[in-house]
């Protein structure tokens, strides 16, 4: 699913997407790293911590 949304995003002309997860879903942001997923930066909503990465498309 990542590699037809980073598709999908390049077709619409993106540069670049942006992908949060939450920081205690180590599987997803294992997938996100091992797929380019550059960290960008952390934050905090509803009590939940979570991590931004971004693809350079």
């Amino acid at each position: 699913m990542l590699e037809l949304l980073r598709e999908k995003a390049r077709l619409a002309g993106l540069s670049e997407l942006h992908i949060s997860v939450e920081r205690k879903n180590l599987p997803s942001a294992q997938i996100i790293k091992a797929n380019g997923g550059e960290y960008e930066r952390s934050f905090s909503h509803q009590g939940k911590q979570a991590d931004i990465y971004q693809f350079r498309l």
